[in-house]
């Protein structure tokens, strides 16, 4: 892993290497893996690691700082892609105007209140 970071980043990989040792990092990193989140994109989880690290090391913690950093990519992988929506054809013989019809406001009545006085 940090022999393709440093190929990616090589200040990035230097910095990682000054705020966490190699045993913190592992169990991080096995932590990810144990709740399938992917290791390939190592420079955004490099870069959690890094400002996470300033203010904890622990590895939990780390943890949940580099999938807050991988969210846009876990959240696909756990939900699935999104299909888009298919329109489907109008119900009614009548087609849109039937829809554009319920979609009108009723017009009812509205009837004024009587005016209150406020006694002073």
């Amino acid at each position: 892993m940090l022999q393709r970071l440093t190929q990616q980043a090589p200040k990035l990989a230097e910095a990682l290497k000054n705020q966490l040792t190699l045993t913190q990092q592992h169990r991080v990193y096995r932590q990810l893996l144990t709740e399938e989140v992917s290791l390939r994109d190592i420079v955004s989880i490099a870069t959690a690691l890094v400002e996470g690290s300033e203010s904890s090391k622990d590895p939990v913690l780390l943890c949940a700082d580099v999938r807050y950093a991988l969210r846009r990519n876990i959240v696909p992988s756990i939900g699935g892609e999104r299909k888009t929506a298919q329109r489907r054809p109008p119900a009614s013989p009548r087609g849109n105007a039937a829809i554009a019809s319920a979609a009108r406001p009723l017009r009812t009545r509205i009837q004024p209140r009587p005016a209150r006085v406020i006694a002073k």
